[in-house]
């Protein structure tokens, strides 16, 4: 039960970085643009297939504009 020697120190730090999850981060970091090639197409369908809900939606709230309003009134 002595003083700490010197030699221990860079398998100490490389535990400390593990428990907390250093080197997670780093292979995550690595398979960041793996999930960036897979996901990006997916992405960019679903904003598509967003894009033409969102103008469906608008088409039925210009058919609907006006009704059961009095001149000047607005809906919001």
């Amino acid at each position: 039960m002595g003083m700490v020697s010197d030699q221990y120190l860079p398998y100490e730090s490389f535990l400390i970085c593990q428990r907390l999850g250093i080197f997670r981060l780093g292979s995550f970091l690595l398979l960041l643009p793996l999930f960036v090639a897979v996901f990006a197409p997916l992405r960019e369908t679903s904003s598509v297939l967003l894009g033409e809900g969102a103008r469906h939606g608008a088409k039925l709230a210009e058919g609907r504009q006006g009704v059961g309003m009095r001149d000047g009134e607005s809906a919001i």
